[in-house]
């Protein structure tokens, strides 16, 4: 009977720590999670940026850059609770790894090693965009993408 009681308890307080490390790994990605929009008129070609990270630690992204199609790009990324960084699906790494930092819808990206920030605000991304798009690769030659990431 002791012994039954001991692994009961064993497995009780296993199934708790795994609980307990799938909440903090959500929290964790709170920060990030969901779409987000950047825009900008700043040079002759406008930008328009919308970015969405999941739970599953992928992500896509779609760009315009200019008159035309907005393109996909999709990879995964990593976390820790302050430094945000990823790869393509076509296994290139992302420009330089960003800090993170949240202010309510504002989500602000700081590279790690230029200093360059920009800033996304939360916005949900639309049908037309998420499902009309031309899907590209970061790697794909003879293009020059204006992607932030």
């Amino acid at each position: 009977m002791k012994g039954l009681i001991n692994k009961i308890f064993i497995a009780v307080v296993a199934a708790l720590a795994m609980v307990s490390c799938v909440q903090s790994d959500e929290m964790l990605l709170e920060d990030v999670l969901g779409d987000w929009y950047y825009e900008s008129a700043e040079a002759d070609m406008p930008l328009q940026i919308y970015v969405s990270f999941a739970k599953d630690r992928s992500f896509q992204l779609f760009q315009k850059d200019g008159e035309g199609a907005f393109r996909r790009y999709v990879g995964t990324y990593t976390y820790d609770g302050t430094v945000l960084n990823g790869v393509y699906s076509d296994k290139v790494q992302w420009k330089e790894a960003k800090m993170v930092s949240r202010e309510g819808d504002i989500l602000v990206l700081k590279g790690v090693d230029s200093g360059e920030t920009i800033s996304y605000v939360r916005k949900t991304i639309p049908a037309t965009v998420r499902y009309h798009y031309s899907d590209a690769l970061k790697s794909m030659a003879g293009e020059e993408p204006v992607l932030w990431l």
